[in-house]
């Protein structure tokens, strides 16, 4: 399992649940060895046990972009586009991230499950000028 930053071991269940996991603190760069370097190693282990903090999510990775705003940015985000954990209003969730948001970032989503939230992954995907599926 991924193991938190400053952390002895894997992620109990209850981090799991109810908070944002950040595989790491920072981008990689895109060098020869992080492009071979499988970052997903661990994650076929992890379940679905809890709910989901879209507004958190989406906060954490708009944190991730660099500060040289000629650079653009892409969020891959994969979701069943119902949030259950802090803000759970889908109206301020999307507007709390176009908010934060800039023109160089694109969050391209990705709906998944049986209940998926097409409309809200919709919105969020056309708004940053990216796609959804």
């Amino acid at each position: 399992m991924p193991e938190e930053p400053g952390r002895q071991g894997p992620l109990c269940p209850d981090q799991l649940r109810y908070t944002v996991n950040k595989y790491r603190d920072k981008l990689n760069d895109a060098t020869h060895r992080n492009r071979w370097t499988t970052p997903a190693s661990g994650f076929d282990e992890l379940e679905a046990t809890g709910g989901t903090a879209i507004n958190d999510a989406l906060a954490t990775a708009l944190d991730f972009r660099p500060k040289d705003e000629g650079r653009s940015f892409n969020i891959v985000f994969f979701t069943d586009g119902q949030p259950t954990i802090g803000e759970t209003n889908v109206d301020k969730i999307l507007k709390n991230t176009l908010s934060r948001n800039t023109a160089n970032t694109r969050i391209f989503t990705f709906g998944v499950g049986d209940d998926v939230n097409a409309t809200m992954l919709d919105q969020l995907a056309e708004q940053t000028r990216a796609l959804s599926t």
